[in-house]
């Protein structure tokens, strides 16, 4: 018996396939013959022709990615709680702007005073609407989990684990599943559901901003935005995806 290694290469088609490249060893006996397939999503099949030995070992080996990961410890101890801990940061911080601007107006312009109450008003509003509307959408995958995984979830989260900033929110980086905050929205997603990825920026953005769209098996799509410098952070969350789900398409 002799160690063989494959090494596999496809480059993207003119179909719009996805490239896509994967390394194999196995144990291959003398005058053996063997067919070796990659598949569009990565994994390789391994057939033997012509042989007696039929159950032969087979290794896939991924290479490592280089990126490094910087563990930050969340503000709250629990996802709700944190999420609307950051939720009332966010809001408090453009109420803020807001009064200052309408006070300036107020001083300057002569507006009524009766509009000053119009930030904190709002506020409490979307606050409200994160309470009642924006964790709805994590409470459908969460919910649907075994509970030793929902547990398993909520532990991690409260260790020290990689977040980068989006958008109007953060996404924090969990062994099996993302936890994203954007735009007054908590959403899980779970990486084994990821089908494919698809990095997008749009021109009216003028380079400011550029987005991870990913796409689930029941169809649904999660937006991830990243703004101004944290553009070059799209990359490494993208490889921490596909380090623990290589069959992701990227698009």
């Amino acid at each position: 018996m002799t160690t063989v290694t494959l090494l596999f290469h496809r480059k993207r088609g003119e179909e719009g396939g996805s490239r896509v490249s994967g390394q194999i060893s196995f144990r291959a006996e003398e005058k053996g013959v063997y067919r070796a397939q990659l598949q569009p999503q990565g994994q390789i099949e391994l057939i033997l022709l012509k042989g007696k030995e039929l159950h032969f070992q087979v290794s896939e080996e991924h290479k490592p990615n280089s990126y490094q990961y910087t563990q930050k410890k969340p503000v709250g101890s629990t996802i709700l709680g944190n999420f609307y801990l950051r939720e009332v940061q966010r809001l408090l911080c453009t109420g803020g702007m807001m009064a200052l601007l309408l006070g300036y107006l107020v001083w300057i312009g002569g507006l009524p005073a009766f509009v000053l109450f119009l930030p904190p008003s709002l506020c409490i509003l979307m606050l409200g609407f994160s309470a009642i509307v924006g964790s709805r959408r994590f409470h459908q995958v969460f919910d649907a989990l075994p509970m030793r995984r929902q547990e398993q979830i909520q532990a991690e989260f409260s260790r020290e684990h990689p977040i980068f900033p989006l958008f109007l929110g953060e996404v924090h980086l969990l062994s099996n599943c993302l936890i994203s905050r954007h735009g007054g929205r908590l959403s899980l997603i779970l990486i084994e559901k990821i089908t494919s990825a698809q990095k997008f920026q749009a021109s009216k953005s003028y380079g400011l901003a550029r987005s991870l769209i990913l796409h689930m098996k029941n169809g649904r799509k999660y937006q991830l935005e990243f703004f101004g410098t944290h553009q070059k952070e799209l990359p490494v969350v993208l490889a921490w995806l596909k380090e623990r789900n290589p069959s992701i398409l990227e698009q």
